[in-house]
């Protein structure tokens, strides 16, 4: 689980590097914690452009071990103003891990607020036009993109409070039966999320392996 995957929604690049040696041994949100504070400048605004959205598993994330599976979604809360992390459940944190990756952080704001979506797989990432979920709620949202993508992806997804950016918006993630059920809800990291654009992330596991 050594893979950082940067994406720029300002210039439309996913750059996949591995962490470096001193992060191999963080998860969670020691991992996006730790980024936020070496690369968001304190006085940056939560939902401006410099701020970022940080997605990391635990560091047992995808083994067997128990309840170890969760996801830290990290950002400047536009509520406090200061570091947020909040913990969901679900099967993202799950599905990152067995993909090797330790952190997805999110940058930049999609120009012209048009709406993103980022798809990630074993091998490739892309970043796709989605003007079609414009104020979708998060059901509606996840059902487009199980009939687009597939039944077993997991999706991670904000909801028309998001896209206005209201500061209590919440980031929703599919459980295990594909419902948009588990809530990353503490610190309006939705509105984060929608600031930038991002309406959704859809994971494919296709090709996934269970951690040893």
């Amino acid at each position: 689980m050594g893979i950082r995957m940067d994406v720029d929604l300002e210039k439309g690049t996913i750059l996949r590097t591995d962490l470096p040696e001193n992060a191999k041994w963080l998860g969670g949100r020691a991992l996006a914690d730790s980024i936020l504070l070496q690369e968001v400048p304190p006085t940056c605004h939560p939902l401006g452009p410099r701020s970022l959205l940080v997605f990391a598993p635990g560091l047992f994330a995808g083994t067997s071990m128990p309840t170890a599976s969760r996801l830290s979604a990290s950002g400047k809360s536009p509520l406090t103003g200061g570091i947020k992390e909040s913990n969901v459940g679900g099967m993202a944190g799950m599905s990152l891990a067995q993909l090797g990756i330790g952190a997805v952080v999110i940058r930049g704001m999609s120009p012209g607020g048009c709406l993103k979506l980022l798809l990630l797989r074993h091998r490739s990432a892309e970043l796709i036009d989605v003007p079609e979920l414009h104020r979708l709620g998060n059901y509606q949202t996840v059902e487009i993109l199980k009939k687009r993508f597939g039944d077993k992806v997991v999706i991670l997804s904000m909801d028309p409070c998001g896209e206005m950016k209201m500061a209590a918006a919440t980031i929703a993630v599919t459980d295990t039966n594909g419902r948009p059920c588990r809530h990353a809800g503490r610190g309006g990291l939705g509105a984060v999320m929608g600031s930038k654009g991002l309406k959704a992330v859809v994971i494919d596991p296709e090709e996934a392996q269970l951690r040893r």
